[in-house]
């Protein structure tokens, strides 16, 4: 596997950040979603949470780096007989990942800070809100929304991955995958 993309496929640190950046998002939406559900009140409770919002900062950061990445070197051509439509496709499909993959953490952590609540990256070391943002609740509300509109946006991108895979027989989903694919 090659560091830097080819015609067939993305390179190591391409892989790396898609993958990484998709554990933390499953992570952070599992945590997410149950930890409010299973657990009462308490500490356990909070402690969930605050898991959950740590992984707000490495969720950003990454996805920071890997738009810088895609600016810097653009994604491999699509296989030979692409059809036009599927072509033109890709740029708002990507917007409708890439979008909301920055959008949801960043609404979670205003909303911490709202709260008043510091941010603590993997639990580490707490990040004290430097202002407190406007608007009050609506970044809970649209932090909840916009993760909701972003597993879909994961479940398209699945889907589509799947039918290049099984239907269409082409190399897009080999070109994303980990080791040789």
């Amino acid at each position: 596997m090659a560091i830097r993309d080819t015609p067939t496929g993305h390179g190591i640190p391409a892989r790396l950040l898609h993958w990484g950046i998709a554990g933390l998002v499953a992570a952070a939406w599992l945590l997410g979603n149950f930890m409010e559900d299973l657990l009462p009140r308490g500490p356990a409770r909070q402690a969930g949470l605050d898991r959950h919002a740590g992984l707000d900062a490495p969720v950003i950061g990454l996805s920071l780096l890997r738009l810088y990445r895609r600016a810097v070197n653009p994604a491999p051509p699509d296989p030979p007989g692409t059809p036009a439509w599927q072509a033109r496709a890709v740029h708002p499909a990507d917007v409708t990942l890439y979008a909301p993959t920055l959008a949801v953490p960043l609404s979670g952590v205003l909303d911490r800070w709202v709260r008043g609540r510091p941010l603590a990256p993997f639990g580490l070391i707490p990040m004290p809100p430097p202002f407190t943002p406007p608007f009050g609740r609506v970044w809970g509300e649209a932090h909840e929304v916009l993760a909701n509109r972003l597993l879909l946006a994961v479940a398209a991108d699945v889907a589509a991955a799947l039918w290049h895979h099984l239907v269409l027989r082409d190399a897009v989903l080999r070109r994303m995958l980990l080791g040789r694919g």
